[in-house]
């Protein structure tokens, strides 16, 4: 079906119609609703559903309570309001690059959309009608919430995606001649994917003195990588602790992480021409009670999540297993 674009209502005009004493807003046309509204307002204004009632220019005429709810602001400040306007911008990019608007849809067609709701994204289904008059052009939008159904959904792909992964990692360890290198980077490379960090490494324990252990990096996310020399030096104190922010993971024995802010910075000596770290996640790597290594995630995309750490634990349980059963690297 081919869709006419609103040529008045996507962006580039204005998102508010002036005020009602320089532009008066036209009733809402009748349609299905229409008795509810004029003589049951208040079940017409909580209905289990939302509806609201748009010009033929895209304007908000007759919105009722449920559906300035998911919109996220009062009916009345709504109404008078570019619908458009309201769109997450990138689904707003995806109906201007096919042209998809919600004119000349025929009698009823239905369509998913993300709002922009202060700060947050609010998935709505709409159902959209015409109404029974043939002048006024008008388009009825019932919408229902189903913000809850696509976060499951995206759960339940992102679990999908970590049993692929965790799958793909043990059969290549159950071959019969395992190329643990390659393993290792996979294991990595999954890490830093289902996480969303943009930069990681896996570094293991070459040697240790009373004050420092040095540490070479095993595999870097991503590559190439141009990062020389190869390895970190972390520092002990006076009482066999290691210093710094990478050091907390070791001293409590079990994953530690930031948030993406610069506060931790200060605590963490990066080599000279180092990436700047904004958020990071650090698993230390121990096998029979020994320390073995490090693995460390940064930059994430979003705040890294409890969730994330299992992960990346069931992910560093695979690195050490790799560790006993393969050479060394």
């Amino acid at each position: 079906m081919e869709i006419k674009l609103l040529n008045a209502c996507m962006p580039g005009h204005q998102e508010t119609r002036l005020s009602t004493s320089q532009a008066h807003l036209p009733e809402a046309p009748a349609d299905m609703c229409d008795f509810l509204r004029n003589d049951h307002f208040r079940f017409y204004d909580n209905l289990p559903f939302g509806y609201l009632t748009l010009d033929q220019e895209g304007w908000v005429v007759d919105i009722n309570h449920t559906a300035a709810g998911m919109l996220g602001a009062p009916g009345q400040q709504l109404r008078g309001q570019n619908f458009f306007s309201l769109l997450d911008p990138g689904d707003l990019q995806i109906l201007k690059k096919k042209r998809y608007g919600l004119q000349n849809m025929g009698t009823a067609s239905r369509i998913n959309l993300r709002i922009k709701n202060n700060g947050t994204r609010t998935w709505i289904k709409a159902c959209i009608m015409e109404t029974g008059s043939s002048d006024d052009n008008c388009l009825c939008l019932a919408l229902t919430d189903i913000t809850t159904q696509k976060q499951t959904e995206k759960e339940l792909g992102w679990q999908l995606r970590v049993m692929m992964e965790l799958d793909t990692i043990t059969d290549a360890l159950s071959q019969p001649d395992p190329d643990y290198n390659r393993i290792t980077r996979s294991i990595l490379t999954a890490a830093a994917d289902l996480t969303q960090s943009r930069n990681g490494f896996i570094s293991r324990l070459l040697c240790r003195t009373h004050s420092s252990v040095e540490m070479m990096l095993d595999q870097i996310y991503p590559e190439p990588c141009d990062l020389e020399p190869r390895s970190m030096t972390l520092t002990l104190d006076d009482t066999g602790s290691y210093t710094g922010s990478f050091g907390k993971a070791l001293n409590l024995g079990r994953p530690f992480f930031t948030t993406p802010t610069h506060t931790h910075l200060t605590t963490i000596k990066l080599p000279k021409g180092h990436i700047p770290v904004d958020g990071f996640l650090s698993i230390p790597l121990i096998l029979n009670h020994e320390l073995k290594g490090l693995m460390v995630l940064a930059n994430p995309e979003n705040t890294y999540s409890q969730e994330m750490v299992k992960v990346v634990r069931r992910l560093a349980k695979l690195y050490i297993i790799t560790l006993k059963l393969g050479p060394a690297l």
